[in-house]
């Protein structure tokens, strides 16, 4: 098929059908998505990607508006466990390779997560299986922010403008012990106890 072709069944099929329903990819789906993903937005006009030669991390993105980047973070925080993290680690992979790489590209990708850290389940939906996806999903959204933020080692641009900003601090943690009333009556009875041996010597 030729691109436009490639394009619209992209979009409309595969695009469509994994947005509404991300829980549903299988690891074949993913993989079927990941390849038109690139091929496609390889040749779309003007050129998004770059032909990949040694895998995802050789890429060169030149534009952030892919066809279907929104199905990808919906697979990445909703899919199911057998692709998320391929998918996260294509996501990330995009964000890290943009040629036009600055503090702007750091603070659409954290905009995004801390949007989908806010982000409530349904409203009326209080079942245990909502509160379980819910969860999963933030401690997922949470995993790509711990790996976006590791991809910076020292003396590299840190995201979202950290580097250089704010100053160290020590927080003091104060414990106090609280004895519990079976504590409390067993001291008292070994201190009777102690003074009845020492009445008797």
């Amino acid at each position: 098929f030729d691109i436009g072709i490639r394009q619209a069944i992209f979009e409309g099929m595969i695009c469509k059908q994994l947005y509404a329903n991300p829980s549903d990819c299988t690891g074949n789906a993913y993989d079927c998505f990941r390849n038109l993903f690139i091929g496609v937005n390889q040749e779309v006009t003007p050129q998004k990607l770059s032909h990949l030669y040694g895998g995802e991390d050789s890429m060169e993105v030149y534009d952030l508006d892919l066809c279907g980047i929104d199905v990808l973070w919906k697979i990445t925080i909703e899919g199911n466990d057998g692709c998320f993290k391929k998918a996260g680690n294509l996501l990330l992979s995009l964000y890290r390779n943009v040629t036009t790489y600055n503090e702007s590209t750091h603070k659409q990708f954290l905009d995004r997560c801390f949007k989908e850290l806010r982000r409530k389940k349904s409203e009326g939906d209080e079942s245990e299986d909502a509160r379980t996806d819910l969860v999963r999903e933030q401690s997922r959204v949470i995993f790509l922010l711990k790996k976006f933020v590791g991809q910076y080692g020292l003396g590299k641009s840190l995201a979202h403008e950290i580097r250089g900003r704010g100053a160290s601090f020590k927080v003091k943690i104060r414990v106090k012990k609280i004895n519990s009333t079976y504590s409390q009556n067993r001291l008292h009875s070994q201190q009777q106890n102690n003074q009845k041996v020492l009445e008797q010597n």
